[in-house]
């Protein structure tokens, strides 16, 4: 059985990121498509470098980081991890704790993200600014089988396939296109 996961206030998350850049900010993936069985927040800035840099100064300014900020890009250069913090539940703000990554992109847009996440249960996103919901192609909800949308990197894909189709309280069959092996055989080499 899956433990539920606690809440965050959207006001820590705010804290988090200059008022300045709210409105191209997402969380998006896991915690957007069900915070109580997420294991962490993704929350994404969408800018420019000068944005990336005024993100990581407020970071190191207002937030205690669990770890190093990152300086190199991914090997695309389409995003990078500027920090991780824990941030207060709201249902126990003194002992209850979830990680937050703070993620940066240059990418131009919320639906262009999306469509590089690998999974269709988590192609959504909240925005920080209004709290409106976007779905990205190929979302399932989280009441329908999650499928591999992408294959970039097929291990990594088919790992987190297994992990989020059980979260989500699917079992886990290779008919239905959820096991290792099963994701391996669709990948186009």
């Amino acid at each position: 059985m899956l433990k539920t996961q606690l809440t965050v206030h959207p006001d820590a998350l705010r804290a988090l990121i200059p008022a300045r850049l709210h409105g191209v900010s997402w969380i998006a993936g896991g915690y957007a498509a069900d915070p109580h069985k997420a294991e962490d927040i993704d929350l994404w800035v969408l800018g420019s470098q000068g944005d990336r840099s005024e993100l990581l100064n407020h970071l190191l300014k207002t937030a205690r980081l669990v770890d190093d900020p990152a300086d190199a890009y991914t090997e695309d250069d389409s995003f990078d991890i500027v920090g991780s913090v824990y941030v207060p539940t709201q249902e126990d703000p003194f002992k209850g704790v979830i990680k937050v990554q703070v993620l940066f992109s240059r990418i131009p847009g919320i639906q262009t993200l999306l469509a590089s996440f690998d999974i269709s249960t988590h192609r959504i996103a909240k925005s920080l600014a209004s709290g409106e919901y976007v779905t990205g192609a190929g979302w399932k909800p989280t009441h329908e089988q999650p499928r591999a949308l992408l294959f970039n990197r097929p291990e990594r894909t088919a790992e987190r396939l297994l992990k989020i189709t059980s979260r989500y309280g699917f079992n886990v069959h290779p008919q239905d296109n959820v096991s290792l092996d099963a994701v391996l055989e669709e990948v186009p080499f």
